[in-house]
C-alpha cells in the first residue's frame, strides 16, 4: 500500500543521511590525517636513521589517501540512491492521483448519465462478504485491504477488483451482475462506438 510505503521513507532517508554523516566525518579525519603526514614527510631529514620512520608515514599517507577515495565514492553512491529513493515515491505518488482522478472523473460522468440511477437501481447491490486477504494485497480506489463487506467488479479485467461498499455507496445484497463505474463507463463507450461503427457501415 501506498501511504505504508510513504510512511517507511522519513526513517529511511534517516538512516541514509546518518550513513552519509558518518562517511564525512570519515573523509575529515582522513583529509587530516594526510595533511599531518605530508607536512611529517617535508620534516623528515634524509638519512638512515630514520628511513623506517619515513617509510611508515609514506604508507599511512598511501591508505589515508585510499580510504578519502573509497568513502568519498560510497557518499556519493549513498546521495544516488537517497534521490533514487525520492524520485520513486514521488513517481508514485503521481501515479496514484491519476488513478485517482481518472477514476473519480469516469464516476461522475457515470453519475451524470441520465440512464445511470435507473441501471445502478438495478445491478449495484451485489455484494459478497470475505475474511482478510493475504498481506500485501490491495483493493479499491482507497488501495485498502481486502476485508469485511466487499463486492466484486464482473469485469475480469478491473484494475481495482474488489471494491469496499461503503466506498461505492452499496447497502444491500443482490446476485446480479455489478461493474464498478469505472468498468461500466469502458462498457458503455464501447458499447456507444461499435453502435457508431455498424451506423457507419450501414449507410
Amino acid at each position: 500500500m501506498l501511504l505504508r510505503k510513504l510512511d517507511k521513507i522519513p526513517q529511511t532517508i534517516e538512516r541514509r543521511q546518518s550513513a552519509i554523516t558518518r562517511m564525512d566525518n570519515r573523509c575529515a579525519q582522513a583529509r587530516d590525517i594526510l595533511s599531518k603526514s605530508v607536512e611529517n614527510i617535508g620534516a623528515i631529514q634524509p638519512n638512515a636513521k630514520i628511513a623506517d620512520e619515513q617509510a611508515m608515514t609514506s604508507a599511512r599517507l598511501e591508505y589515508e589517501a585510499q580510504t578519502l577515495l573509497d568513502y568519498s565514492a560510497q557518499k556519493v553512491e549513498a546521495a544516488r540512491s537517497l534521490v533514487d529513493l525520492l524520485d520513486q515515491a514521488e513517481q508514485e505518488i503521481l501515479s496514484e492521483i491519476k488513478l485517482m482522478e481518472s477514476f473519480l472523473a469516469t464516476k461522475k460522468t457515470f453519475d451524470q448519465n441520465p440512464l445511470a440511477d435507473d441501471y445502478v437501481e438495478k445491478i449495484k447491490n451485489k455484494m459478497q462478504y470475505t475474511g482478510i486477504a493475504n498481506d500485501g494485497e490491495h483493493y479499491c480506489i482507497c488501495r485498502g485491504l481486502n476485508v469485511g463487506q466487499m463486492v466484486q467488479c464482473d469485469n475480469p479485467k478491473c484494475p481495482f477488483e474488489w471494491f469496499h461498499v461503503e466506498c461505492v455507496g452499496i447497502t444491500n445484497k443482490t446476485t446480479k451482475t455489478w461493474f464498478c463505474p469505472y468498468c461500466a463507463q469502458l462498457l458503455q463507450n464501447t458499447t456507444t462506438d461499435k453502435t457508431t461503427t455498424d451506423s457507419n457501415n450501414d449507410v
